[in-house]
């Protein structure tokens, strides 16, 4: 024996009900839009503190290794020009590609990744360098670059932090 009921489904909410979920949804969306470019907007300032530094770390390498070139010590150093364009290359390419994929959440989080990895490596070897200059007393100035490039490992994580954040 079988029971069928056929019975209409019943409206649990009014017209004025149902409109004012749709008004809040939207108010909702629209909020949730501005919360995402807030949060992209902070990651932006961040990657610029970030860019920064490297710049500034840049610089202060140029001018240690042009005052170790000068001083005649350049052979116990493990620095050179081709180096240091690869590494700001590097920089440039992720700068570019960060910043251009910055709004697309399917792509970023692994750009970010990459990222902190890559600098991860470059402090690897930046740590290294100087363990493996430690006997000259010239080497305790790149002790500065390391702590710039540590600097600027922690804005990328901060900004893949919020990068999870605002995307989930």
């Amino acid at each position: 024996m079988t029971l069928r009921v056929d019975k209409e489904p019943v409206d649990v909410l009014s017209r004025e009900e149902r409109r004012f979920l749709n008004r809040r949804s939207d108010d909702l969306r629209k909020l949730s839009g501005d919360v995402r470019a807030q949060i992209t907007l902070k990651i932006r300032r961040i990657l610029y503190v970030a860019v920064s530094l490297y710049f500034m770390r840049a610089c202060l390498i140029f001018y240690i290794v042009n005052d170790v070139v000068a001083s005649g010590n350049a052979q116990q150093y493990l620095v050179d020009g081709g180096m240091m364009a690869v590494r700001l290359t590097v920089l440039f390419v992720f700068i570019a590609v960060y910043q251009r994929l910055l709004d697309e959440s399917r792509w970023i989080k692994s750009i970010s990744i990459a990222s902190i990895a890559v600098s991860c490596s470059l402090i690897w070897q930046d740590s290294e360098w100087l363990y493996l200059t430690l006997s000259s007393q010239g080497s305790l100035l790149f002790v500065y670059p390391l702590v710039l490039r540590l600097s600027c490992l922690l804005c990328l994580i901060w900004s893949h932090k919020l990068l999870v954040n605002r995307d989930g």
